[in-house]
């Protein structure tokens, strides 16, 4: 392969990885949430997050595999295994950003305000939840009183 084939490829998997975890992040808090999506069932989701997780999965190790292969920037062993110990460029390459390009900032940007939004949402909703189980319990207790 050549230098410029490595590149667009290291590139493509990254963003196929980012917009699939993004994904995994989302659905796993729907699944959480027992929010049904429009046309699949409830196990559906459950087996549509399942089966993004290991394609993500794939396209991490597809992804550090060129990452590694490609010359530009020595990548070892150590710097796949632990984050932000490279030499070069640690905080970005740790958090596997392309910050170059601006379509790869707007898709890190989306990817992380999709995630910060359900995260807010899934933070909020056990908020609720664990006001409401207190005044229930109670409510159960003194209903059990003779």
């Amino acid at each position: 392969m050549t230098s410029e084939t490595l590149w667009y490829a290291n590139r493509a998997t990254g963003a196929v990885c980012l917009a699939l975890f993004t994904l995994v992040v989302l659905l796993g808090i729907a699944v959480r949430l027992r929010i049904r999506l429009p046309g699949l069932p409830r196990f559906g989701t459950v087996s549509l997050h399942r089966t993004l997780s290991l394609s993500a999965t794939a396209f991490l190790a597809l992804h550090i595999g060129v990452a590694v292969t490609d010359g530009y920037v020595n990548i070892g062993a150590l710097d796949v295994l632990v984050p932000f110990v490279s030499d070069y460029q640690p905080l970005w390459l740790g958090l596997g950003t392309d910050t170059g390009i601006d379509w790869m900032t707007w898709l890190t940007v989306c990817c992380a305000a999709a995630v910060l939004a359900a995260l807010g949402i899934r933070v909020a909703h056990s908020a609720r939840a664990a006001r409401r189980t207190p005044a229930a319990l109670l409510r159960t207790a003194e209903g059990a009183r003779p």
